[in-house]
């Protein structure tokens, strides 16, 4: 458990929102999840002010984070860094006759990454063919069984194996019976490993392991680290121009106040001077109407600045008691105070 207050609270929200406290960091899930939570929230009247505007605002700077870095465009991922190398090895991933040997959540996110990136032929096996059968139903892909795995491979051209077995499933035999002259690439994402890396010795043969991906995984998560420390400026900022918004709402009351105060001088002076000068025409109601509101704009102005300033200040309740009193405002304060329009629940 963890608990923070004020602007460390703030910061924590935002730097969840932009994916820095993930587990991958900079995934953008969390972003939707987040507001999702927010507008779930927000339908049941659960939020005020402030929660809304601290959402709005994490959300907002989320998607910052995003666009204006590169935190989410390198990979991290084992089974997306596998897609990721398919494609430089292939350029596209269409047409390509692709084999995932294994059927668990591994597999899952392979076949789900190699769909997303334009993979339009790919196949599973799984020693459990109805593992297999359930993930390919799920995916509208090929499902095949273990027996068939020497054959399939003779039609892949990219064979990836996210298995648990303990024991090689592809060894260096099975390759060399493979009657095609045609370059295979094959991918190693099991831990333990399951394809022999004896196959490299192969001529017409490239095998990529799990330590070749995580070098890529670990290159891509320094970029996302440097992209961090560029978030977390971004959030600092954010997070001085929200809590100065957050110290105005302690002043809000005493605004109020005043502003009700001017305006009900504006008004009764308007009265008097319709009940003296009863044969005023509407254009010379207008123009003394203009003048009272000049007057009172421009009597409004400074004290309005001067308690804007005051209310980020350390001892800014003394300021504000001040102002309360030389205005004669305690009522008025109090009972937009009581209101408590401007807290959240």
């Amino acid at each position: 458990m963890f608990f923070y207050i004020q602007e460390f609270a703030i910061k924590h929200l935002f730097k969840v929102t932009c994916g820095l406290n993930s587990k991958v960091l900079g995934e953008t899930q969390i972003l939707g999840q987040v507001r999702t939570s927010f507008l779930l929230a927000q339908k049941e009247h659960t939020t005020g002010t402030i929660l809304n505007h601290s959402f709005k605002k994490a959300v907002t700077i989320g998607k910052r984070a995003h666009s204006e870095t590169e935190i989410g465009s390198r990979t991290v991922s084992v089974s997306y860094a596998a897609v990721e190398v398919a494609r430089e090895t292939f350029t596209t991933l269409k047409d390509i006759s692709i084999l995932v040997l294994g059927a668990g959540e591994m597999s899952e996110l392979l076949v789900k990454d190699l769909l997303g990136s334009g993979a339009n032929k790919v196949s599973v096996i799984n020693r459990t063919y109805e593992n297999a059968r359930i993930l390919a139903q799920r995916y509208s892909i090929e499902a095949l069984p273990f027996g068939q795995l020497q054959s399939k491979m003779n039609e892949s051209d990219l064979v990836i194996s996210a298995t648990s077995a303990e024991k090689f499933i592809i060894t260096q035999d099975m390759i060399q019976k493979i009657q095609n002259d045609k370059a295979l690439v094959f991918m190693d994402i099991s831990v333990p490993r399951s394809i022999d890396e004896a196959i490299k010795d192969i001529g017409n043969v490239r095998l990529f392991n799990i330590d070749d991906l995580h070098d890529i995984i670990n290159t891509n998560l320094l970029e996302r680290k440097k992209a961090a420390k560029k978030i977390l400026t971004l959030i600092n900022g954010e997070i001085d121009e929200f809590m100065n918004w957050v110290n105005l709402l302690d002043v809000v009351p005493l605004i109020s106040a005043l502003n009700h105060k001017i305006s009900s001088v504006k008004n009764e002076t308007l009265e008097s001077i319709n009940r003296k000068l009863p044969d005023l025409s509407n254009r010379d109601k207008k123009v003394i109407t203009k003048h009272l509101n000049s007057i009172a704009n421009q009597f409004l102005k400074a004290p309005l600045s001067y308690i804007k300033e005051i209310a980020v200040l350390n001892d800014a309740d003394q300021e504000i008691d001040l102002v309360t009193k030389v205005f004669q405002l305690e009522d008025d304060v109090g009972k937009y105070r009581d209101q408590k329009t401007f807290i959240s629940n």
